[in-house]
């Protein structure tokens, strides 16, 4: 999550949650950045701190489902992948998208953190981007 976002402050919790959580399962964290904007929030670095099994990649639009797949392949991580982050309806959503229907996921191995995830937009366009995640066949957590 980049302070670029406004919805930032909205998934701020539930992302530090989710972070830690995969800490102390001890599950790969994969950070995308979406490029020309700033840093992932510190409070989010902060809660990774030294963590060792971390990937950062960088996209250069909304989709990030390209630089998600070549971290997965490259380190030989699992297929299994928990989103979380801001812009739900957008760039949540188009990486879901990209995965499942260019590079061959199955939706069941793709969950959203519901709780973890913001849009810009309050209320409905959240509901509305979760529901179309949710048609696609993914988990919602």
């Amino acid at each position: 999550m980049q302070s670029d976002f406004s919805a930032c402050d909205r998934a701020l919790k539930g992302v530090n949650q989710a972070v830690k959580k995969a800490k102390i399962d001890r599950c790969p964290i994969v950070v995308v950045e979406f490029r020309n904007c700033k840093r992932t929030l510190k409070e989010v670095r902060n809660t990774i701190g030294e963590y060792k099994n971390v990937y950062r990649v960088t996209k250069p639009d909304c989709d990030g489902s390209k630089q998600i797949i070549s971290a997965v392949k490259k380190h030989n991580l699992p297929n299994n992948l928990m989103f979380c982050g801001v812009e739900t309806g957008v760039c949540v959503k188009q990486s879901i998208h990209g995965l499942i229907n260019v590079h061959a996921i199955k939706p069941s191995q793709l969950y959203l953190i519901n709780n973890a995830t913001a849009s810009h937009l309050k209320g409905s366009q959240k509901r509305s981007a979760v529901k179309s995640i949710k048609n696609m066949g993914i988990n919602i957590i």
